[in-house]
């Protein structure tokens, strides 16, 4: 018995010899005062306090003008026409007649009394056929169609439009016609049959009129460089899809039709690129203009750990056009972008910049909502691997469009920056609202000071 009731009492005496030797540990193993190792520690916490810093000061800034070697600025595959607020692009043709006539269309079929019609097409892109302004206005535009002065000079543009004849080529230019895949202008059969007669012309200048009725924006037209046929809508078979003039004869079942031999746009009366990226910046494709900015670390605390570091910059929408565009942050190698504007091949991007991050279908107008938008690029592991090892490079951000050299993740496949002419206005670093002004944004931590602890 006496040992069964041992038993039964051990776990008890086991906790209870526990509670002596904490209470021991608690007063001191001896007669002794406690010694001063550990008090305070039940209050000890290590306090993570997040900083936020906003950085606005930019060291260096400026605009990247990029030319591509292999893709010249009359070899585009979009003619671009109308009025873009300020903004203004006609299209310059010209056609061959050099290889007139052949078997079937004779010299004798070249008179009025022959030649029933004479029709430039226009093919619009998809995009713009879709196109609403900011109050739901589809796109209506009258077509000017003149002759040139001197014979067409593609290496000209983008420039000036050239001197015109004052006598119209197209027998109703003032006629307001409404958004359509197709746009058909009639040209006068006589100055068509004068062409012929001359072995060929100077060219052509398609520019918007001004009656009242138009409806401001760009338009898109295929050139004869097209390629990408998806971006417009199907057409019948046997379509060519360019700027092509077709010939309808009285006594013909065929028709004849003239590709160019040459197009362009004048873009003549683009909005600058603001210099100074305090009054703004801007990041232009077709005619690529990409900004390049700085910022200065001075303010940011050494060993820190970043939480978050984020470059932003706020698009004005109303002041910006186009169609979805992917825009991609990259780092540009340290002599690379300088200070000031400059002007550089696609290949030397190639070569200069690594994208970091990227942002996908970001609309230039801001949507339905027409807010101005704050686009982010979030640098957080690449900023802290910066710091920790070089802090002493400059570092300079890009921002761009998908250019095809970067990799998957950076791109949408398809079509790239020289098809559309896009354009987004960024608020510049005079902005007084800060939330809009272009930054780099850090959240960092230190860790403070374990409070108590011996002296």
């Amino acid at each position: 018995m006496r040992g069964k009731n041992f038993g039964l009492l051990r776990p008890w005496l086991g906790f209870y010899l526990a509670l002596v030797g904490l209470a021991a540990l608690v007063a001191g193993c001896t007669g002794e005062d406690p010694n001063l190792t550990g008090i305070g520690l039940h209050n000890a916490a290590i306090d993570v306090v997040l900083e936020p810093l906003p950085i606005y000061n930019l060291e260096n800034s400026g605009n990247l003008a990029v030319t591509d070697s292999e893709e010249p600025f009359d070899k585009r595959q979009v003619l671009y026409f109308g009025n873009q607020d300020a903004e203004s692009s006609s299209m310059l043709i010209r056609y061959d007649f050099s290889s007139l006539p052949d078997e079937v269309f004779v010299d004798s079929l070249f008179t009025e009394a022959n030649i029933d019609s004479v029709v430039l097409f226009l093919y619009m892109l998809r995009y713009y056929e879709n196109f609403k302004d900011e109050n739901g206005s589809s796109l209506v535009k009258t077509y000017h169609v003149r002759e040139l002065v001197d014979t067409l000079n593609v290496s000209l543009y983008p420039g000036p439009e050239p001197e015109v004849s004052p006598f119209f080529v197209n027998e109703t230019p003032d006629t307001p016609e409404p958004v359509g895949a197709v746009i058909a202008l009639e040209l006068s059969e006589q100055k068509y049959i004068e062409w012929y007669q001359n072995n060929g012309h100077t060219g052509i200048m398609v520019s918007e009129g001004s009656t009242g009725a138009e409806i401001n924006g760009f338009i898109g037209f295929s050139s004869a460089d097209l390629t990408a046929f998806g971006e417009l809508s199907p057409l019948s078979a046997g379509t060519l899809p360019y700027p092509v003039i077709v010939v309808r004869f009285a006594a013909l079942d065929t028709v004849l039709r003239m590709v160019p031999m040459e197009d362009v746009s004048t873009l003549h009366a683009l909005d600058p690129i603001p210099q100074n990226f305090a009054n703004g910046m801007a990041l232009r494709t077709h005619e690529r203009s990409y900004p390049y900015l700085r910022f200065s670390f001075a303010d940011l605390p050494p060993h820190v750990f970043l939480n978050r570091a984020v470059v932003s910059v706020a698009n004005e929408d109303t002041l910006s056009y186009g169609t979805l565009t992917t825009l991609v942050l990259s780092v540009a190698d340290s002599t690379f972008a300088t200070g000031g504007d400059l002007a550089v091949t696609l290949e030397d991007l190639d070569d200069n910049v690594e994208a970091q991050r990227a942002r996908f279908n970001l609309d230039p107008t801001g949507g339905e909502e027409g807010t101005n938008e704050v686009i982010e690029f979030e640098i957080t592991r690449f900023l802290q691997g910066h710091i920790n090892a070089a802090p002493e490079v400059p570092l300079t951000f890009v921002i761009t469009a998908d250019e095809n050299f970067f990799a998957p993740d950076f791109i949408t496949p398809g079509i790239d920056p020289a098809f559309y002419l896009n354009r987004f206005n960024f608020f510049g670093s005079g902005e007084t609202d800060s939330s809009l002004r272009p930054a780099l944004r850090i959240t960092y931590s230190l860790d403070e000071e374990i409070s108590g602890g011996g002296s």
